[in-house]
Order: C-alpha cells, then structure tokens, then sequence
C-alpha cells in the first residue's frame, strides 16, 4: 500500500461541488410599477399660452423598489404654437426590469371653454382627416347636449388618406341591429375641413353633419352647430 493511500483507492468514493445561490427580492420581482400621471388626461391647453408645455408630471411606484419616480423618462412633444393632438409618453422600469408605459393626450386649442365646442375641439380642422387604422374605440363621451350612446358598445374605424378609402366604419349595439354599419357615410375625410353627415343611424339624435378630427388618441365628431361633441377613444 502505497504512502498515503489509507485504503480508499478504487471503494467508489466521489467529491461533490456544492453551489450557493444567492435569493434575492428581484428574483420573484414579476410585477411592473404603477404610474399616476398628475393632472388632467386629456389635458386641453390655450394655443401660445406658453413658450413650452407645462407638463403636471407623474408618480411611479413599485411594489419592491418602492417610489422609483426618479426613473420616469418622458417622451414626446407639445407644440404650444399649433393646434392638435399631441401624445407625452411616460415609462418606468424597475430594478427587476418590469416596465409600464402611460400615455397622456395633450390638446392645444383656441379656447379651452366649454362655451363653444367648435372653437374647443379646433373644427372645422384646416387639414384632412389623418389616417386612422384598424381603430376599436370603447370609450365614448358626450360633451354638451348630445345623443343618448349608452347601447353603445364600440366603434370600429379603418380609413387611409393615401388610398382615400373608408373601409371599416360600424357600431355595436347592446340590441338589435347589433351591428350598425356607416360606411356608406357621406364624408369629405380627404378634404381640408374634414366633415360627415350620417342619416339612418337608428340611434335618436345622431343623423346629422359633423365636423371631424383627430386629437391624440382620440377621434372627435363635433355636430355642425356646436350643439354637442363625441369623443372617442381607445
């Protein structure tokens, strides 16, 4: 027997390697923060009313991490000297890289008052209807003295300036007929002061002629008289 040997050469005898692993709180981190935008949303703006858009703000909060609100990065830009739509976009990412995207809808108008929807919502809008998509819009409000839209569920809207084609433009009702299909729509989407006019619609109070045009995220029917506005969104 050789020095050193002590017996256990060839008894099956085998070294392990153990590997410590390290739990630590990201590791089950799988929820993304929370973010609160400050102020309104839409936020609606006087044209010029400043040199730069004044934005509220937001908060963002994660439920390890805690107030990671130094970690917001905002993008997109307001134009204070022209009226529109305009998108500011806020996202924050945790230490786990969970990350929430929020959007906040700015509208640069002549008159923010409720007085004169025409003037609030900027229509008859100087340049066409822009190209909206394959849009689904659930969200619908009434501002002023409108039409009952309580059965309704969503508007589904697909219209390309390039082509100058309507090809989906329906509605869907809680009751019958369910689906109220409007592309047969007299419009002048192409056109600078983009209008409609909708005539057998089966919903009370809607036939009429609108001015149209998108702000942000949101498509926006203003009837001719300034009477009332519907604001869609997604």
């Amino acid at each position: 027997m050789a020095a050193g040997d002590h017996g256990y050469r060839g008894r099956g005898i085998t070294a392990k390697k153990i590997r410590a692993v390290r739990i630590t709180a990201t590791t089950y981190d799988v929820t993304p923060p929370v973010i609160t935008l400050l102020g309104g949303n839409p936020d609606t703006v006087l044209i010029k009313s400043a040199t730069s858009y004044k934005d509220p703000g937001a908060i963002a909060m994660d439920d390890v991490d805690g107030d990671i609100t130094a970690k917001i990065v905002k993008t997109g830009t307001v134009n204070m000297n022209t009226m529109g739509g305009y998108t500011v976009t806020y996202m924050a990412t945790d230490n786990a890289t969970n990350r929430t995207v929020v959007s906040r809808t700015v509208r640069v108008v002549r008159d923010k008052f409720f007085t004169d929807l025409l003037v609030r919502y900027a229509v008859p809008a100087e340049s066409p209807l822009p190209a909206l998509q394959n849009k689904v819009y659930v969200n619908i409000q009434v501002d002023g003295e409108g039409p009952d839209l309580s059965a309704v569920v969503k508007l589904n809207f697909s219209w390309s300036l390039v082509n100058g084609s309507l090809y989906d433009f329906a509605v869907s009702l809680t009751g019958a007929p369910y689906l109220l299909s409007l592309t047969s729509t007299r419009q002048t989407f192409s056109q600078h002061y983009p209008a409609m006019t909708l005539t057998n619609t089966t919903i009370p109070g809607l036939d009429g002629n609108y001015y149209v045009t998108a702000l942000g995220d949101e498509f926006i029917w203003v009837e001719e008289s300034g009477k009332f506005a519907i604001i869609w969104s997604e």
